[in-house]
């Protein structure tokens, strides 16, 4: 019997050896536990895999230039919003190598601890040389594509967490910059050109204080507070691109969506939902389909147009 085990655990060994994809899975799999397991040690609300899931295979089918979160707490949630481009940033490395830069939340909170409460800072380099970019939608010059995530929250701890997260997945030494709310790099390769930024503050007020900006996004996911769901959708209607893809969760709330008596404080949280998902499913602007995944997610194409 002993022997019999030894045999398969061989196998599966030998398996895992011949299958990259299989070997990067595995590791994403420890490195996915472990931030799961900090963040829920630390009481920190994220999205569960299932959602995170969806985002992954959402960007890797629509492969959008132009990302928008508004909620982007720790980063978990912003991690297989950034996965595809993290991979073509790693070039031949699996995911920006998950034994290395895989920070755990716990161990970025001790980090923020000796950065006196300040927004993290991801300092620019272009030491990375990543492979040719499928993303041929948004072209700067010399053909280099056009790469941009913006995330916003209101907690500006979970927004430091973020930062030091996703800086420590694209390899980027952290410098803390307490005097400014906004926190943004940029990363060139020979194919490429990456952006993220993190704004500390209030969505809805931060959104409509950059509607000159001409900017369009291929993508926006909302998971901030429920009774504002309405009003995040309103401010960003004039910067959805045509195709844009507007990712809500959350929307079954609990199942309390469904419920005819809502507790009182519950009933701002419940209508802002509701009116959600009105707005994106009757205006002729958006194509909206809903799925029992998580929580409840939404999801509606953009096209004006139509």
């Amino acid at each position: 019997m002993q022997q019999t085990n030894r045999n398969n655990a061989f196998k599966k060994l030998f398996y895992v050896k011949q299958v990259p994809k299989i070997k990067e899975y595995l590791e994403e799999a420890v490195f996915l536990k472990k931030a799961r397991a900090d963040a829920e040690s630390l009481k920190i609300p994220i999205v569960d895999d299932e959602t995170g899931r969806f985002l992954e295979l959402a960007c890797y089918l629509l492969k959008p230039a132009k990302i928008l979160e508004i909620g982007c707490g720790t980063g978990y949630s912003t991690y297989f919003l950034l996965k595809s481009i993290l991979k073509e940033l790693a070039s031949n490395k699996s995911y920006g190598g998950y034994d290395s830069a895989g920070e755990s939340v716990i161990g970025i909170c001790k980090a923020l601890e000796s950065a006196e409460g300040g927004i993290c800072k991801v300092n620019q380099s272009a030491e990375s040389k990543a492979g040719q970019s499928t993303r041929g939608s948004n072209k700067v010059g010399n053909s280099k594509t056009q790469f941009s995530y913006t995330g916003i929250d209101l907690n500006r701890k979970r927004l430091d967490q973020a930062c030091l997260f996703i800086g420590s997945l694209i390899k980027k030494t952290i410098e803390p910059c307490c005097d400014s709310k906004r926190i943004k790099t940029a990363i060139e390769t020979e194919s490429s050109r990456c952006s993220f930024e993190f704004i500390h503050g209030n969505a809805v007020e931060i959104i409509q204080a950059e509607q000159e900006t001409k900017e369009k996004y291929d993508m926006v996911f909302i998971d901030a507070a429920k009774y504002q769901y309405p009003f995040y959708l309103e401010m960003v209607m004039d910067k959805l691109g045509i195709g844009c893809a507007v990712i809500a969760d959350n929307i079954f709330y609990g199942g309390k969506i469904f419920r005819e008596e809502i507790l009182k404080h519950d009933a701002n949280s419940v209508a802002g939902i509701q009116e959600y998902l009105r707005m994106v499913t009757k205006e002729d602007a958006f194509e909206t389909s809903l799925f029992n995944i998580g929580d409840g997610i939404s999801l509606s194409i953009y096209n004006k147009d139509k």
